[in-house]
């Protein structure tokens, strides 16, 4: 017997062993579920939780610790609430249940949570599953829905959907209005066609258009409604089919146009007085078509050429232009097709052979559709002014000589001048103007408007496009980068009031663009690097606030150290600020006095400790801390916190920043060869691009490398400026993904050293 059962024992430690294996694989896979699962006995004493259930505790509990426990002892209180009611009847009956409602769970704060709760044997089975990310959709959904439905309530234009036989199955407000009805029930007993008939299209036609087509959009016709009244209307409307082909409803929109048509009308009458006063007008009309036929002609301009009206419409405008100005006005003419309206002087042919000069206004003109339609032409008889021309150019050299006058005073004007005759041909430029021309193209300045247009620059593109104008314009370009010019321009008119020269003005403006974009540039860091510390201390006092008796002490000291390291930044900006300030308005105070540099450091070292503990990194010093100076303590101490606080922000986590102090240093560094004290602080970070170095000083100025990390650019300015202001130096050596050594010279001297601003 004993012998026969040694391999059933065996055998038996082998199921178990496998049992085991089975309960530990299935542990596993509960503890890895997401959702809380717990187990109750009939008694509801606690048989089994999961890892997820455990964890919605706010202190960590050992599943030891409360396996065996009654539902009461672990959710103190709970036997008075509904939810363990519904828990006994569940017991009770075995139909299970689904209990969704909002909690506030101590580690993960406000959720939704979805329960199921179920009989299991004897006992019951929880599971809880969090739905916040659920409920946020579904909510989100709703309030789209509503959007949806808000827009087709208020929208102005009447919307609809109908049956094919004519019943209504939908209308928004304004459609129910537009059909003189009072409210949606109120029409939806009526058919679409009892309400509304079309007068100047036949509803045949219409629905033979829309079954054809399956949609028929901006259709113009009179409707009478049911009140009788004559409205003009504007309809869309498209056909829903089935999956089979078969019509299942219309869609479409009524807009009211009768107010349009009304404008329309009054636009019509307004264009007839229009040709009433061209009729009556003093100077000589025509119209030209976009072929250039003449299609109008007012009595004025029959008068002076000596046609009648039948001789002159449908004639092409050579007909009554001089032969030898052909060429030039259909020059011109090829302009305004381009939307250009053009002022010239040409010449027109009377019937009898008379040759008439004029100033022609010529303006383009197109429809709504933006299609040119032709050109308006007035033309104004300059026979007179031709002869006093005449008279003037007896006074010829007079006027040389105050041409002469006029371009020595410009050469002295503190801005370039251009000035171009009417037909585009440069008068004169002042040397200012060719300064600006010479720097931009590096050659001498074109005779003509074509020849500034072909330069390939915006400088020359703008001087054609203002000449073409021909108006007073003021723009602001930048030829080159960097330089901004201002170019103002302006037509010059003779005592007759005709224009005789084009004037531009060029002022060089790059010191007021580069103002402003520091200023921007001011505004937008600084409000930046504001709010990030200010958030944080927001944030901060907030969660203190909110939940402070459930915080560890370890949680708050951590709160607290963020507050504290936001504080420090905040006050630090806002002193960066202050000093640049003091700078720029020349009242910077150097307090002159003697002092050790370990004084200076220890401080500064208690200051960066909770930055150079966040990223694991060190400091060390090497050199003599005795060393004593003579200058501002303060302000040193401002120059080696800016330098140290660099290298740790833009080096990696578990650095060493070496700060390294030379005494009596004479080296490369000290070129003057002046008895002082060499200072170096050295980081392995990223390092600083060879292209940015000429700019490390500059105000904003950051590297490219480093857009990543939040900063002002203004660090190294202050740390330069403070430095001159103690006759010091600074220098900088790096390469990129090495690192980075600054250097400062900090002389030493008896007396404040003699620093001009």
């Amino acid at each position: 017997m004993e012998i026969n059962s040694m391999p059933t024992s065996k055998k038996r430690k082998t199921q178990f062993k496998k049992i085991e294996e089975r309960l530990e694989t299935f542990q596993s896979i509960l503890d890895s579920s997401p959702d809380a699962i717990t187990y109750f006995d009939s008694n509801l004493n606690l048989l089994y939780i999961n890892q997820a259930g455990l964890n919605r505790f706010i202190d960590e509990i050992k599943r030891e610790a409360i396996i065996g426990k009654h539902m009461r002892e672990i959710f103190p209180g709970i036997e008075h609430t509904d939810r363990f009611k519904k828990y006994k009847n569940v017991l009770e009956t075995g139909e299970p249940i689904i209990i969704e409602e909002y909690r506030s769970l101590p580690r993960f704060g406000d959720r939704f949570i979805s329960l199921r709760v179920f009989k299991i044997k004897d006992g019951l089975g929880l599971i809880s599953r969090d739905i916040t990310e659920y409920q946020k959709i579904k909510e989100a959904l709703r309030e789209t829905e509503q959007q949806a439905r808000t827009l087709f309530e208020n929208i102005p234009i009447g919307l609809y959907r109908t049956t094919p036989e004519g019943e209504i199955l939908a209308a928004n407000p304004a459609f129910v209005k537009y059909v003189g009805f009072s409210s949606f029930e109120e029409i939806a007993s009526k058919n679409v066609n009892e309400i509304a008939s079309m007068i100047d299209y036949p509803r045949e036609r219409y629905m033979k258009e829309l079954n054809d087509k399956d949609e028929v959009t901006g259709l113009e016709f009179q409707m009478k409604k049911l009140d009788g009244t004559i409205v003009h209307s504007r309809e869309n409307v498209r056909v829903i089919r089935d999956y089979s082909g078969k019509i299942i409803c219309y869609e479409g929109s009524f807009e009211d146009i009768t107010d349009q048509k009304k404008i329309e009308k009054a636009l019509e009458e307004a264009k007839a007085k229009y040709q009433m006063l061209l009729e009556k007008q003093n100077e000589a009309v025509v119209f030209e078509d976009a072929h250039g036929v003449i299609t109008y002609a007012n009595p004025r301009i029959l008068e002076l050429l000596g046609y009648t009206e039948e001789e002159l419409i449908g004639q092409h405008w050579s007909f009554v232009v001089h032969p030898d100005f052909v060429e030039f006005v259909k020059a011109e003419s090829a302009k305004r097709p381009m939307g250009v309206s053009g002022t010239y002087e040409s010449c027109l042919q009377a019937k009898d052979g008379r040759r008439i000069p004029i100033i022609i206004s010529a303006t383009p003109i197109f429809s709504d559709l933006g299609e040119f339609e032709g050109i308006l032409i007035f033309n104004t008889d300059i026979t007179e002014r031709k002869k006093l021309e005449e008279t003037l150019r007896e006074s010829e050299a007079a006027i040389k000589n105050e041409k002469a006058k006029v371009e020595t005073n410009l050469e002295h004007f503190p801005e370039g001048i251009l000035i171009l005759e009417m037909n585009g041909d440069v008068y004169l430029s002042n040397h200012r103007f060719k300064s600006y021309f010479k720097k931009i193209y590096q050659q001498k300045i074109p005779q003509s408007i074509n020849e500034f247009k072909n330069l390939g620059n915006v400088f020359g593109n703008t001087i054609a496009k203002l000449f073409l104008k021909k108006e007073r314009t003021l723009e602001v370009i930048e030829p080159k980068k960097g330089f901004y010019l201002e170019l103002a321009s302006s037509i010059v008119m003779n005592t007759s009031k005709q224009p005789i020269n084009f004037s531009i003005i060029v002022r060089d403006v790059s010191p007021y663009v580069e103002f402003d974009n520091i200023r921007n540039n001011f505004v937008s860091t600084v409000s930046h690097e504001l709010r990030t510390p200010t958030n944080a201390i927001q944030l901060g006092i907030e969660t203190l606030k909110k939940y402070k008796s459930l915080l560890s002490d370890k949680d708050r000291e951590k709160l607290l150290d963020t507050i504290e390291r936001s504080t420090i930044a905040l006050s630090t900006l806002i002193e960066d600020l202050l000093v640049i300030s003091r700078i720029d308005a020349q009242k910077m105070q150097i307090k002159w006095e003697e002092y050790y540099l370990y004084n200076i450091i220890n401080e500064v070292q208690r200051q960066l400790n909770p930055i150079l503990n966040e990223k694991n990194s060190q400091l060390l010093i090497e050199g003599n801390l005795e060393t004593e100076l003579y200058g501002d303590p303060q302000r040193v101490e401002q120059i080696i916190r800016i330098l140290l606080d660099n290298a740790i922000k833009y080096s990696p986590s578990n650095s060493i920043i070496r700060l390294r102090i030379k005494a009596n240093y004479d080296g490369k560094l000290n070129p003057s060869s002046q008895d002082g004290t060499l200072l170096q602080v050295v980081d392995k970070g990223r390092g600083i691009p060879s292209t940015d170095l000429p700019h490390l000083f500059e105000r904003f100025f950051r590297a490219g490398n480093v857009a990543d990390i939040s900063g002002t650019g203004l660090g190294l300015t202050i740390a330069k400026e403070l430095l001159n202001l103690h006759g010091g130096q600074i220098f900088v050596e790096s390469e990129v993904g090495i690192g980075s050594t600054f250097s400062i010279f900090l002389p030493h001297m008896g007396n404040p050293p003699k620093i001009e601003s």
